[in-house]
């Protein structure tokens, strides 16, 4: 922070976030809930071993827990940013254990019996080493359908109140019984053209004649959230706030989108432009708000209202976005780097070419430069990569005089960090592989149509890496650049007033403190801002220019690792880390002068606990990653984003957590450091 006194953040629009948190140092971990285990656990962590959670934390002098996304994520996957609602709690984390002595007077001498054995079933997997989600969330809910059972006239009224309390709830219970109709198809693809465009007359029917199934998804939301609130008053005995993520977007095939389908841009897809996590971009395909509608404001708002039922803090994931989001046109592909900027709020202004201003640089027909599926047509420059590969053996085709295919069934429209993958598996080295990926955006578009305003584009992502731009005339080329610099300049601008504007307005109608996941392609003015508005932002040591524990942001979260890094193992022996940075980190923040080839646990335990003497506000530190440092547990990353596999949010820890409780050499080491530096 420029100014480092408390009466900085008393002056911000953070004021009573920060009035209410406490303007002190603190220290806490960050950990999915899925993470979790515990002795009554059922193959994933749950809401009840979150409140034991907190109980470890506090033995180690944390006072934030941070958990990841809770949105409920449908019945095929644990992706928690790929969420079904904005608003919805994933049931799978509802104890059951919890729910049975809530209503064990009520459950039928029948269902006791089946719901027994359902429980052993259940127990199988908790012995597994990792979340077979799709099937314990099954076994999960046929238990909780047969509570239900027994329960709903009870509750039958406590569920009305909900459901009116809770204007989401029930389209989102709809939603989720017509996905189960429709064989899990997306929205999109049902055969009913009413309920597929959500006709309210078509729905009411639809209710009345499945309201169990329906209701029994409200009940769901009900318990979950009832459940969640008690840890948060739980956690608030103990001195610890809970840092919720709530993710910009949501998933197309949603009951958001589906329910509003006028607040979405349905045919783009957003994003993150190619970025330290992934080199090609990544390729979310989540519709961006249509900010056209002004009900599209008040839908993101509510989000963080409803956020605060449960949580004191929240970490906006990727607030880059509330000040322009990264898009592509679906109609061309699923490919990110085709995609540009859209200025989030108002949308459709400055950051596209008009056809005039490029015909007045010298390009008299843009539409040339437009190839419909994102790639130009011209033989010449295919032939030309493809003797590249050819020379290397591969075995290729032209298809189309457009599309360059190889034996392993790879084309131009692959993510580049895949594509690399496999690229390297076959034995092609990493400068080969950097030749062949220039060459295939040399084949890329330099410019695309921008949204659906007419005779304007927008200049692609790497545009000046493409044929098309290298080889324009000298002074055409030079005309455009100095186009293209006027309207960043005129961008940036507009992105951060309209970005500001919004995040004021947002701290005016929450309670919750604000934080913003500022990583990747930063725009210089956003640090600046989430300054100005007392919002902290969030740092990876690992990144910094320096490593200097003095020259950290002050109004951060700090961390040496997220959801989406590598472990701090496996950056310093996996991951290209030169000399010069290991002998930097070493030296900057450790005060050593030689450092290891393979980091001991004696050095991990330095490394993690040395974090907590830096300048920011806030530290968090990944739990997993602090289970493998002090415990062995297996040293892995939670996700890797951008590529689609089975590891991906489904590492649980090996021990239970009542086990750790009782476990000193940790909570004695950790809890001395936090105190130490007065967090």
């Amino acid at each position: 922070m420029k100014k480092q006194t408390d009466v900085f953040l008393l002056n911000t629009p953070s004021k009573k976030s920060w009035e209410k948190l406490g303007l002190g140092k603190r220290a806490g971990t960050i950990v999915p809930v899925s993470f979790l285990r515990s002795r009554a656990s059922l193959g994933i962590g749950d809401f009840a071993d979150l409140r034991l959670y907190i109980d470890f934390a506090y033995k180690r002098a944390e006072t934030i827990v941070q958990i990841l996304p809770l949105n409920d994520s449908g019945e095929r996957n644990l992706w928690p940013y790929a969420a079904m609602s904005g608003f919805a709690l994933n049931p799978v984390y509802i104890a059951i254990k919890d729910v049975l002595g809530k209503y064990k007077e009520d459950l039928l001498a029948a269902y006791r019996y089946k719901i027994g054995e359902l429980l052993e079933k259940a127990y199988k997997w908790e012995k597994k080493e990792i979340v077979h989600y799709v099937e314990v969330r099954k076994n999960k809910l046929v238990i909780l359908q047969m509570i239900y059972k027994c329960v709903q006239k009870k509750i039958a009224k406590d569920l009305e109140f909900f459901k009116k309390e809770h204007a989401w709830v029930l389209p989102y219970a709809l939603f989720m019984v017509l996905k189960k109709e429709n064989k899990d198809i997306a929205w999109q693809d049902w055969q009913d053209q009413e309920l597929r465009d959500y006709s309210v007359e078509r729905l009411k029917v639809f209710y009345k004649e499945n309201k169990f199934e329906v209701d029994f998804f409200n009940f769901l939301q009900m318990e979950a959230l009832e459940q969640l609130e008690r840890v948060r008053v739980y956690a608030q005995t103990k001195k610890v706030f809970l840092e919720g993520d709530v993710p910009l977007l949501v998933s197309q095939d949603s009951a958001d989108v589906w329910s509003q389908q006028d607040c979405f841009l349905l045919d783009f897809g957003a994003g993150a432009p190619p970025d330290m996590f992934a080199k090609a971009g990544q390729a979310w395909g989540m519709p961006p708000l249509n900010w056209e509608q002004p009900k599209a404001k008040d839908y993101f708002i509510a989000k963080f209202k409803f956020a605060e039922k449960y949580m004191d803090l929240v970490r906006i994931d990727h607030i880059l976005g509330m000040f322009r989001l990264f898009i592509w046109s679906k109609k061309r592909g699923n490919i990110a780097n085709q995609g540009f900027f859209y200025e989030q709020v108002k949308g459709k202004e400055y950051y596209y070419l008009t056809e005039k201003e490029l015909k007045t640089c010298g390009i008299t027909d843009p539409q040339r430069f437009c190839g419909k599926e994102g790639f130009v047509t011209d033989k010449h420059y295919l032939e030309e990569l493809a003797a590249r590969l050819v020379a290397k053996g591969w075995a290729i085709w032209v298809e189309k005089d457009r599309k360059i295919g190889w034996s392993q069934e790879q084309n131009l429209e692959e993510n580049e960090d895949g594509f690399t993958e496999k690229l390297l598996e076959d034995g092609f080295s990493k400068d080969e592989v950097s030749c062949i990926n220039l060459q295939r955006r040399r084949l890329q578009n330099m410019i695309v149509p921008y949204l659906d305003v007419a005779e304007a584009y927008a200049f692609t992502f790497y545009g000046k890496d493409t044929w098309q731009y290298l080889n324009l005339e000298a002074g055409v080329r030079q005309n455009l650049d100095n186009l293209l610099n006027k309207k960043k300049v005129e961008s940036w601008e507009v992105w951060r007033n309209t970005g500001t504007d919004f995040l004021k307005e947002l701290l005016t109608k929450t309670n919750l403190l604000l934080c913003g996941e500022d990583l990747g392609l930063v725009d210089d003015y956003v640090p600046e801002v989430l300054e100005e508005l007392g919002i902290p932002g969030l740092s990876v040591l690992r990144w910094d220019a320096s490593f200097k524990k003095e020259q950290q942001r002050k109004l951060a979260i700090l961390t040496l690792g997220t959801h989406d890094t590598s472990t701090v193992q496996q950056w310093w022996t996996e991951e290209s880390t030169s000399i010069e940075v290991k002998n930097r980190f070493f030296r900057e923040y450790l005060g050593e002068v030689t450092y290891p080839e393979k980091l001991r646990k004696k050095d991990l335990q330095r490394i993690f606990a040395d974090i907590y003497d830096v300048n920011s506000i806030f530290v968090l530190l990944p739990f997993w990653e602090m289970l493998a440092v002090w415990y062995g547990e297996p040293d892995k990353r939670m996700n890797m984003p951008g590529v689609e596999q089975e590891s991906n949010w489904v590492a649980r820890m090996q021990r239970n957590l009542d086990d750790y409780l009782q476990e000193e050499e940790m909570t004695k080491f950790i809890s001395t450091k936090i105190k130490q530096a007065r967090r």
